[in-house]
């Protein structure tokens, strides 16, 4: 049964990225160091155990071969994000900031997942280090883990191709250079850059450094993980609000475009038919739910118009930031919101949900449809960007929307199983497989999954890596097809 799958060649493989995780690891010791914080109770003994149990795996796989085939890449992608963020938690676990490992994995999965949820009540307790560690696995779960290695070594060389393709996001995937490494490694300059500079914004806006770069790692990577209990409305400060809802919006943006927008490449950046779907729908969201709050006396315009503007940004983008409690707004428009957090964004982006372009190419199948029905021997193409979009496509879209509804829905079941309420079950679930720390219920944007029960907090864990790699990547492995010679 496991003879088509190469066991050494994955061990390897998570090795090499275990030893990449040791050293985003040693960045939070430095950080702790740096600001007189115990490092020898939480932080070393992590990164021994982590660079331990890399440095067996390497031993081990040491005469392995490089031949991967798509089971070996699915495995291997699976298996990175699961141990990245069972080793990532024992900071968190050591230290005793929190209670139980499930606590620690849950956190943890919830910051390298980039959804954004926590357990933590008050987080303005933890030290430096921790809320560094905690917003650097935004950062290096954003872009994704995979690719940050395809991009800067040579480690995965071998099978670049399958794996990029099994952890980046959207039904259609587009490469900027024949050789994958060379895409991931501009994807990844526009994402260091876009974090560069939303750090040194933040910071002369009036942000510690030391919050800018935490804010800026989890905006750019559409997290949502805060240094402070209120979020970014701690700060009250219009143009804090204005330049992270910009960098968020940026972030929900597919980054190859971005790339055309950096070589100035503007007509390619502007012909992009889901880049145009997703400014109007903010626009006219953020626009109608404005004139609402408005009208209900919330505030000024000004006022109105920002939280509005702000919250359906960080709501699309699966970014979780929150300037306001909306829960309190007209329950039409936090429904509003649920159903911005739904969509997501732009399909390779660094944000969640079953992103825009599986929307519309849903949409414009039904329209065609209809007009089949009138005229059932014409050809009538699905098109996106001027160009016909494949029967598989088109099919493989119908099948990730139905499953991704399908498992919010069974979720939100197995959740109130578990004792929770069924409108706190559901937010939970679309929370968790769409990687947004927001949601609606007891759990919205005021609050903590800190009370759930152990069984529910592993279950969303699980959906939230689910949710991350897209369904099929993760799920194919549990089925009996998928071991099979």
């Amino acid at each position: 049964m496991f003879k088509s799958i190469n066991v050494k060649l994955i061990c390897k493989a998570i090795g090499l990225l275990l030893l990449l995780e040791t050293c985003f690891m040693g960045l939070a010791i430095l950080v702790a160091l740096y600001y007189g914080e115990d490092v020898q109770s939480a932080f070393l003994p992590s990164l021994f155990i982590t660079f331990g149990s890399a440095v067996w795996l390497i031993i081990y796989s040491r005469e392995s071969t490089n031949s991967m085939g798509k089971r070996d890449g699915y495995l291997i992608v699976t298996l990175a994000w699961a141990l990245f963020s069972f080793f990532g938690a024992i900071p968190f676990y050591i230290s005793g900031y929190l209670p139980s490992f499930v606590d620690a994995y849950f956190e943890t999965v919830s910051g390298f997942t980039t959804t954004g949820s926590t357990i933590i009540k008050d987080v303005e307790a933890l030290p430096n280090g921790l809320l560094f560690w905690r917003s650097m696995t935004h950062w290096m779960g954003g872009m994704g883990i995979i690719v940050f290695t395809i991009a800067f070594l040579p480690l995965l060389k071998a099978g670049g191709v399958k794996l990029f393709a099994a952890e980046s996001t959207g039904p259609m995937k587009t490469k900027i250079h024949p050789r994958i490494s060379d895409t991931a490694r501009r994807l990844y300059y526009v994402y260091i850059f876009l974090t560069a500079l939303l750090v040194i914004l933040l910071f002369l806006e009036g942000m510690s450094l030391f919050d800018a770069v935490c804010h800026s790692f989890g905006a750019i990577a559409t997290g949502g993980f805060s240094t402070r209990n209120a979020s970014i409305a701690y700060y009250n400060s219009p143009i804090i609000d204005y330049t992270i809802t910009l960098f968020i919006f940026f972030s929900g943006v597919n980054f190859i475009l971005l790339y055309f927008l950096f070589k100035g490449k503007l007509k390619r950046f502007w012909d992009n038919e889901e880049l145009r779907w997703y400014l109007g729908i903010i626009l006219f969201t953020s626009l109608f739910i404005a004139v609402c709050l408005y009208m209900d006396g919330y505030g000024g315009v000004e006022k109105s118009f920002r939280d509005s503007l702000f919250q359906v940004t960080s709501a699309i983008t699966t970014t979780g930031y929150t300037t306001t409690d909306f829960m309190s707004w007209d329950p039409m428009l936090w429904t509003l919101l649920l159903f911005a957090m739904i969509t997501g964004s732009s399909a390779g982006s660094t944000a969640g949900g079953a992103k825009i372009v599986r929307v519309v190419i849903v949409m414009k199948n039904i329209r065609a449809e209809f007009q089949r029905f009138l005229h059932p021997n014409a050809v009538i193409p699905v098109r996106m960007d001027h160009a016909v979009v494949s029967s598989q496509v088109v099919t493989n879209t119908l099948v990730f929307l139905f499953s991704y509804l399908l498992l919010i829905f069974l979720s939100t079941f197995i959740l109130a199983v578990t004792g929770m309420s069924f409108e706190n079950s559901f937010g939970a679930s679309v929370s968790a497989i769409s990687n947004i720390g927001m949601t609606v219920g007891e759990y919205s944007a005021t609050s903590t999954f800190c009370d759930i029960p152990q069984m529910a907090k592993a279950y969303l864990s699980f959906l939230m890596l689910i949710g991350r790699l897209e369904i099929f990547t993760m799920l194919m492995i549990f089925t009996p097809y998928f071991w099979r010679n």
